[in-house]
């Protein structure tokens, strides 16, 4: 398959990671393999449309204005409360402050857009975005789940500082890298099937599955490299942010550097990250 040797190219040269030229073909696999049978074509995508496995059944969404992508701002279902209830999501009422929300999604948007190829990737993934609550204010939080492969929830931080826009950013990029790793594998599988080993996870500071630590290492680079890309006008006030951000992410690097030869990865797992750790 043409899609394969192209993925396959990519996994032994992906650098950027937010390289778009495969993005298409993974987005269009995903919608050929399985949501065309869900949905009758891209418009009628929706978060709750891909849970229950129906279409008519949709939730509340309005469009981010002001951006070049047409994302959606999707409001918490009722009858996703299933869903959110099993995997620990607290949705937020949007419709409180709906505009001060969409000007923090834009900003963050906005910064992303500092390295304009990443940016454009995001827009290509990302269909929607549902805002979730995180108990902690100083914490972000964000989740993505496969079977939801164009929609990302996070959380906004409550204070109106710089920094917290970069935060939010951050938050976009970490869930969308983990919807485009998801597509590629969809294709390339780096994971052998039904593969039980675990492997250090200095993200969780425990043993997780090789796929969560395949994942992390996939996201943390992309977000090293973000911040590495940053123009050094982009504004003094956030590089110490940033700076502290990149010697954390490395030294989280240097406590996986074996993870290559786990023996439950794919050759193409274990190539992509060998390549991720360099």
């Amino acid at each position: 398959m043409e899609i394969s040797k192209r993925i396959l190219k990519f996994i032994h040269n992906p650098f950027p990671l937010w390289d778009s030229d495969i993005a298409d073909l993974v987005i269009d696999h995903k919608w050929d393999t399985s949501l065309k049978n869900i949905f009758q074509n891209h418009d009628k995508y929706s978060i709750t449309g891909c849970i229950l496995k129906d279409e008519t059944i949709k939730e509340k969404a309005l469009q981010l204005i002001n951006t070049a992508g047409k994302i959606q701002i999707a409001f918490p279902s009722d009858s996703l409360d299933g869903f959110y209830n099993n995997h620990g999501i607290i949705t937020e009422d949007i419709s409180a402050s709906f505009a001060e929300k969409v000007e923090k999604i834009n900003d963050a948007l906005n910064i992303l857009g500092e390295v304009k190829p990443l940016q454009s990737l995001i827009f290509q993934l990302v269909k929607s975005v549902q805002i979730i609550e995180s108990e902690n204010p100083e914490t972000d939080i964000s989740y993505s789940h496969p079977d939801i492969p164009f929609s990302i929830f996070f959380s906004l931080c409550q204070d109106n500082f710089v920094i917290s826009n970069l935060r939010v950013a951050e938050s976009i990029l970490h869930e969308s890298m983990h919807l485009y790793l998801t597509l590629i594998e969809n294709v390339i599988p780096m994971i052998k099937k039904n593969d039980r080993h675990l492997f250090y996870s200095p993200w969780r500071n425990e043993e997780r599955p090789l796929r969560g630590v395949l994942h992390g290492l996939f996201v943390f680079r992309a977000i090293l490299d973000f911040y590495t890309a940053i123009p050094k006008s982009f504004g003094a006030e956030n590089r110490d942010y940033i700076l502290i951000r990149v010697s954390e992410i490395k030294r989280e690097f240097s406590r996986i550097t074996a993870f290559p030869q786990s023996e439950g990865l794919t050759l193409a797992g274990q190539k992509l990250s060998s390549m991720l750790l360099i």
